[in-house]
């Protein structure tokens, strides 16, 4: 007698066919969109019911990504809120060698989890900082709407997630009280927000002697990511400067920290 073969599961499952020995799927897929892939190869190639079970015995039994061990990367008070947030919202979570362009990122693709980075150089309270500016993306990420990376759901979120850590013993004063401040409207990054950097200098390195940009007067030189600049006019939080060398134009924050300096003489 012919075999009809059913569908079971959406699977068309042939009747009289042995069990294959071979694995439908390797077992090397170790994140999400691995298993979602290994998941689409097995069934494809799955003949019956015992092998499609095998299958997805297999596909549970695969390792889960999970949070790395915070410790010494954010104040002590704050490490069960972000064990917490994570296990609330699991994602990837990558602590990330020093990179010039950014503190932390977010990134989010089909079937898989969302990826959240952070540098590693980050002084305690600047990777918490970081960690909850990226865990905001992901909740606004999560509510499956088009809007603006910074705009006005992610500064909500961002708020929400900041209150519980409002407390002295996670962000001391005089820093607590300009947190709350930049809370109000919180701004890209907060590494833009010049008064909260320099606070946070302050307390996280309070025998080092800083010089800012704002701080030189115009005509200065200074030496800024190994190159030297001379300090132009100054418009709000932005000093118009040469670069010696090359002489091209840049406008550098006034927030910048300097690395040497030099009077000039004219």
């Amino acid at each position: 007698m012919r075999n009809t073969g059913r569908f079971i599961y959406g699977v068309l499952v042939e009747k009289g066919k042995p069990i294959s020995k071979k694995r439908p799927v390797k077992r090397s897929a170790k994140c999400a969109r691995g298993r979602l892939n290994a998941l689409a190869a097995g069934i494809r190639k799955v003949k019956n019911i015992p092998q499609l079970i095998r299958l997805f015995f297999m596909i549970n039994s695969m390792p889960q990504p999970s949070l790395p061990d915070l410790t010494g990367y954010v104040p002590p008070p704050a490490l069960d809120y972000c064990l917490q947030l994570w296990k609330e919202h699991p994602f990837v979570f990558k602590i990330s060698k020093k990179r010039k362009t950014k503190a932390g990122d977010f990134v989010a693709r089909p079937h898989s989890l969302p990826r959240i980075t952070v540098n590693a150089d980050l002084p305690p309270m600047q990777f918490l900082m970081t960690y909850i500016h990226e865990a905001a993306h992901l909740l606004v990420w999560l509510q499956k709407k088009r809007v603006k990376p910074h705009g006005a759901e992610w500064q909500l979120c961002y708020r929400r997630l900041m209150e519980p850590l409002l407390k002295e013993d996670i962000f001391p004063e005089p820093l607590l009280s300009r947190m709350k401040e930049h809370l109000n409207k919180p701004k890209a990054s907060c590494y833009t927000d010049d008064e909260l950097m320099k606070i946070f200098r302050q307390v996280e390195t309070p025998h080092a002697n800083p010089v800012y940009v704002s701080d030189l007067p115009i005509g200065s030189i200074f030496k800024l990511q190994n190159r030297w600049f001379q300090k132009g006019e100054v418009a709000r939080t932005r000093a118009h400067c040469v670069e010696v060398k090359s002489k091209r134009k840049y406008v550098v924050s006034c927030g910048a920290l300097v690395e040497e300096v030099q009077l000039s003489l004219f």
